[in-house]
C-alpha cells in the first residue's frame, strides 16, 4: 500500500511557517516561492513546445528548499558563500549532508559561482534575487524564469532588441562568440531578458522572450502528460523537480550505438519481470522532505490506466531485485521503495534513501537513462 502524504503535508505546511518572512506573494500570475510555488504553476510560466518535441523543465524553490535542507542564503555575493549556499543543494560541496537535492538553472552557471557577481553585473540580478525558478531546454534553446523581488532588477543600459525585450550581448539569435563568452553567457551567445512584476525571463530566443512579455496563449501546463506528472508532484509537496518528456526510455535507446540487437534482446531477457512493459515519454521526480528524511517522488505518464497497471508490478520487482545498467549495482542500495500508487495513466513512486546516499543520486540515473528511466 501506498504511504500516506498527510505527514508531508504538515511537515510543508511548517517548512513554509518558517519561511514567512521569505515567501514570496507570486510574481506575475501569482507562481514563487513558499505557498506560491507549485510545479504546476512553474509549467504556467513556460511558452508550449512543439507536441513532439523533446523537453527538460528544472525548477525549485529556492527559499523552501534550503530551509529545508539547512542551508543559509549569503547576505552578499561573495563567491565562496555562495558556493557554501548551493553546493548542498546542487550535489556539489556538502550535498552529502543536504536533504533536497535542486536541479539549478543553468541560466545562474553554477560551475563558475565563484565569478557570480561579474553574472550581476552584467545583467543587474544575481541568484541571490531567485526565490523559485524555472528552466525549460528544448535544444538548442532554453526558456528560464525567475521570481522575487525583482521589479526593475535589469540594467537600464541593456539595449532593446523588441517591444519590453532587451539583451545582454549582441548578435543573431543563438550565435555562439566564445570570443566574448561572461560568466552570464558563456558560449557569447546573447541573452534575451525581460520582466513582468516579479520575474524575470531569458533565453537566447528574441520571440520566445517577445511572446512572454505579451502572455503566451499556451504555455507548458497545456502539455497533458506533463501537467498530469506535475500535479503527482505538487500532490507528494515537493520543492524542487525535474520533468522530461518527447524523448525514448526503451531500453534499447538508452544503450545506444554501443548495444547490438543481440545485446538488447539479451539484456531484456535477463532483466525479465523488472522493466515496465509498456511505454513511456513523459517523467517528473520531485524532491522533498518528511519526517525529517529527504523523499523522493517520481511520476510516470504511461498514456493509457492499462499500460500503467501492468507497470506497478514491475516496479515493485525492479526494486527488490534490479541492478543498475551502469555499475550492476543493486537498485536497493541507492533507492528505497516505499509505495506505488496510480491514478489513471499515472504511476506514481514514494521512495526514500538508504543512509550514505545523496538526493542527487535520482537525477544522475535518469541522465544515464539507468534504472527506474527504462522500460521493455
Amino acid at each position: 500500500m501506498p504511504r500516506t502524504r498527510h505527514a508531508a503535508g504538515l511537515l510543508a505546511a511548517a517548512l513554509l511557517v518558517t519561511v514567512t518572512a521569505c515567501d514570496s506573494d507570486g510574481g506575475d500570475g501569482g507562481w514563487g516561492s513558499g505557498s506560491a510555488w507549485s510545479v504546476q504553476g512553474a509549467l504556467a510560466q513556460l511558452p508550449a513546445a512543439a507536441p513532439d518535441a523533446t523537453v527538460l523543465v528544472q525548477a525549485g524553490d529556492l527559499v523552501t528548499a534550503s530551509e529545508a535542507a539547512g542551508v543559509e542564503r549569503p547576505d552578499d555575493l561573495d563567491g565562496q558563500a555562495l558556493v557554501d549556499w548551493l553546493g548542498p543543494l546542487t550535489g556539489g560541496p556538502g550535498a552529502e549532508e543536504a536533504l533536497v537535492f535542486v536541479p539549478i538553472a543553468s541560466l545562474f552557471n553554477a560551475p563558475r559561482l565563484l565569478q557570480h557577481e561579474e553574472f550581476a553585473d552584467e545583467l543587474g540580478f544575481s541568484v541571490l534575487d531567485a526565490e523559485a525558478f524555472v528552466e525549460q531546454s528544448t535544444p538548442p534553446a532554453t526558456f528560464a524564469v525567475v521570481a522575487g523581488d525583482l521589479d526593475g532588477a535589469l540594467r537600464d543600459d541593456l539595449p532593446e532588441v523588441a517591444d519590453g525585450v532587451v539583451t545582454a550581448g549582441e548578435g543573431e539569435d543563438l550565435a555562439t562568440d566564445v570570443a566574448n563568452q561572461t560568466v552570464a553567457r558563456p558560449l557569447g551567445m546573447p541573452l534575451r531578458l525581460a520582466e513582468r512584476p516579479g520575474l524575470v525571463a531569458a533565453s537566447p530566443g528574441t520571440t520566445a522572450v517577445a511572446d512572454w512579455v505579451a502572455g503566451p496563449e499556451r504555455t507548458m501546463a497545456d502539455h497533458d502528460e506533463l501537467a498530469a506528472v506535475a500535479a503527482a508532484l505538487d500532490d507528494a509537496d515537493v520543492l524542487a523537480a525535474a520533468l522530461a518528456t518527447g524523448s525514448s526510455m526503451a531500453l534499447a535507446d538508452a544503450l545506444g550505438e554501443t548495444g547490438s540487437p543481440e545485446q538488447v534482446a539479451a539484456l531484456e531477457a535477463d532483466l525479465g519481470a523488472v522493466l515496465p512493459p509498456a511505454p513511456f515519454r513523459t517523467v517528473g521526480i520531485g524532491w522533498g522532505v518528511e519526517d525529517g528524511a529527504a523523499d523522493v517522488t517520481i511520476a510516470y505518464h504511461f498514456g493509457t490506466e492499462e499500460a500503467a497497471e501492468s507497470a506497478e508490478p514491475a516496479f515493485e520487482a525492479m526494486f527488490a531485485e534490479g541492478d543498475t545498467l551502469v555499475s550492476r549495482q543493486p537498485l536497493s542500495e541507492l533507492l528505497t521503495l516505499d509505495g506505488v500508487d496510480r491514478d489513471g495513466p499515472v504511476v506514481v513512486l514514494d521512495l526514500s534513501l538508504p543512509d550514505g546516499v545523496g538526493p542527487r543520486v535520482v537525477f544522475d540515473l535518469y541522465v544515464s537513462r539507468d534504472l527506474p528511466f527504462a522500460h521493455r
